[in-house]
């Protein structure tokens, strides 16, 4: 099964190059384009959603930070209303 997770031919092809050249270099194997694609697919299904999710724990936590230091910021703009003067006692008039 080939599936796409938004890869583009070129990308796909570098991926499926890439992992040919590892086991090349790593394991002295030479490995074929379709059972590197099976391989490129396997860690695509298997292995790249755990890294999605620890990408988007990050995010998530670089937004909260961020939106802390902008509250933090916000409120060191806050003004207090003016104490109000005190007016002197009138005197009654006659």
């Amino acid at each position: 099964m080939t599936a796409d997770f938004g890869l583009d031919r070129e990308a796909r092809a570098e991926g499926v190059r890439r992992i040919r050249a590892y086991f090349e270099r790593e394991r002295g194997e030479e490995l074929g384009e379709l059972a590197a694609g099976f391989i490129l697919d396997f860690i695509a299904e298997e292995v790249a959603p755990l890294f999605y999710n620890a990408a988007l724990g990050d995010a998530q936590a670089l937004v909260a930070r961020a939106a802390d230091a902008l509250d933090a910021d916000l409120e060191a703009l806050r003004r207090s209303p003016p104490r109000a003067v005190r007016q002197p006692p009138r005197e009654p008039e006659d």
